[in-house]
């Protein structure tokens, strides 16, 4: 069976994962479960968009993901789609939990190594909090109709070697 999608730590190290082997929901959790803020700062899935077993996946190959930034116990996710708007081919989303407060979600800062940044506090989630979100990604290639999307930012998806620099941009990107 060939490969649905793949994974990728740091936007570096990059692995095949099928979403139809019973493991494949095992291996995001693990990924996002390895985020210690440090050595491995982020985690991204993204639909291979033309399954090639036989070559690995390349940061460069993404069109559209999901990623996580920061550790295990404060994390942001991050949604990029193709969706045309305002002239870009794809839109550039934060995650959130539903907010049922009264007043305001208050701010709050991420850090993680070499960066970091500041969302409000229902777009903060820990690594138990995202696997599923990241397992049913891995399922359908979006998110779940409760997850809340805040809109950060279009891109301009064109050479294939300008995907990763915008999908990476992105992560400085999620400030409020």
């Amino acid at each position: 069976m060939k490969p649905t999608h793949a994974m990728t730590f740091n936007w570096n190290d990059s692995m095949h994962v099928d979403a139809h082997l019973a493991h494949g929901g095992e291996k995001v959790h693990l990924g996002v479960e390895s985020l210690d803020g440090e050595e491995t700062w982020s985690f991204a899935i993204w639909p291979i968009p033309d399954p090639n077993f036989y070559r690995a996946p390349r940061a460069t190959d993404a069109r559209a993901c999901l990623q996580a930034a920061g550790s295990r116990s404060a994390l942001t996710i991050a949604l990029t789609r193709e969706e045309p708007r305002n002239g870009d081919t794809h839109c550039q989303y934060v995650l959130g939990k539903a907010w049922n407060g009264v007043t305001p979600p208050r701010e709050v800062s991420l850090e993680w190594n070499g960066g970091g940044t500041t969302v409000f506090e229902n777009e903060v989630f820990t690594a138990d909090e995202a696997a599923p979100i990241f397992a049913y990604y891995l399922e359908h290639d979006t998110v779940p109709a409760e997850v809340e999307l805040r809109l950060i930012d279009t891109i301009a998806l064109g050479q294939p070697d300008t995907a990763r620099a915008a999908m990476v941009k992105h992560l400085s990107l999620i400030h409020i």
